[in-house]
C-alpha cells in the first residue's frame, strides 16, 4: 500500500434483494478455500460464507478464483482451522456485479466506534470510572443529491425500510499500484444499518445530504492482487 488520493475510488450499496443463501456440502481448506456447492459464479465475484464454524471464513467476503457449476474455490486463507466445516450449517452467498448498485459519495469516514470510559466519580473517588460498551463502530457519509440517481433512491429505501444492506468502498488503483487488479483493495460493510438521510437545500449551494451507516460487525478489508 502507498499514501494515495482518494481520486477514481468507487461505493456501491447492495440491491434490496440478496442472493439466495446456499448449501456448501464440503470444503477443503487451505490458503485458498474449496467449496463444493451448487452455483452460477464467475471469477472476481464475492463469495460470503456462514455457519461453517470456521471462524477465518464465516462473515468474510471471499473473491472467487475458480469456478464451476458444483464448487469454487475462494482466496480466503483457512489453512489455520481444526474444527470440522459443519456442512448442517454452511451456507453461502455470491454477490454478483448486478448485486451492487453504485453510489457517488462526495466523502466518508469510518468510525471504528472505541468505546468511552463512563466516569462515576463520587465524593469518596473522583476519579472512578467504567468501562464502556464497544460498537462495531458507524460509517458517515456525505454527498450531493441526485434524486434520480439509482444509488441515491436505495439509500433512502434502506433508511425508510431498515433493513440491512451490504455495502462496499474500492480503493482507487493508486493506494496498491503493483496489484493487478484494477483497483488497490475494497472494504466490505456488512449487514449495516441506514440511519437517517438528513437533506440540506441553501440559496446558492448544491443540494446536499449526510447520513450514517451503522455495522453489525468490523469492516473487512480485502486486498488487491
Amino acid at each position: 500500500m502507498a499514501k494515495f488520493i482518494m481520486k477514481n475510488g468507487s461505493f456501491w450499496i447492495s440491491s434490496a434483494t440478496a442472493p439466495t443463501a446456499v448449501a456448501v456440502t464440503a470444503a477443503t481448506k487451505g490458503s485458498t478455500t474449496q467449496l463444493t456447492v451448487t452455483n452460477t459464479a464467475a471469477v472476481g465475484d464475492i463469495v460470503i460464507v456462514t455457519g461453517s464454524g470456521w471462524p477465518s471464513l464465516d462473515g468474510k467476503p471471499g473473491r472467487v478464483t475458480v469456478a464451476s457449476g458444483t464448487a469454487v474455490t475462494v482466496a480466503v486463507d483457512t489453512a489455520a482451522e481444526t474444527a470440522a466445516f459443519s456442512t448442517a450449517k454452511g451456507k453461502a452467498q455470491f454477490w454478483a456485479a448486478a448485486n451492487w448498485i453504485e453510489f457517488c459519495l462526495s466523502g466518508l469516514d469510518i468510525d471504528s466506534g472505541t468505546a468511552d470510559s463512563i466516569a462515576v466519580g463520587t465524593f469518596c473517588d473522583a476519579g472512578a470510572a467504567l468501562a464502556g460498551a464497544s460498537s462495531n463502530g458507524t460509517v458517515n457519509i456525505t454527498g450531493f443529491i441526485d434524486i434520480t440517481d439509482p444509488g441515491y433512491q436505495a439509500l433512502l429505501a434502506a433508511s425508510a425500510d431498515g433493513v440491512p444492506r451490504n455495502f462496499k468502498l474500492v480503493l482507487p488503483k493508486a493506494a496498491n499500484s503493483s496489484a493487478t487488479d484494477a483497483n488497490g483493495g475494497v472494504f466490505y460493510f456488512l449487514n449495516a444499518t441506514v440511519g437517517a438521510v438528513s437533506q440540506s437545500y441553501q440559496v446558492g449551494q448544491a443540494a446536499s445530504f449526510t447520513s450514517s451507516l451503522v455495522l453489525s460487525a468490523k469492516p473487512v478489508f480485502v486486498p488487491a492482487v
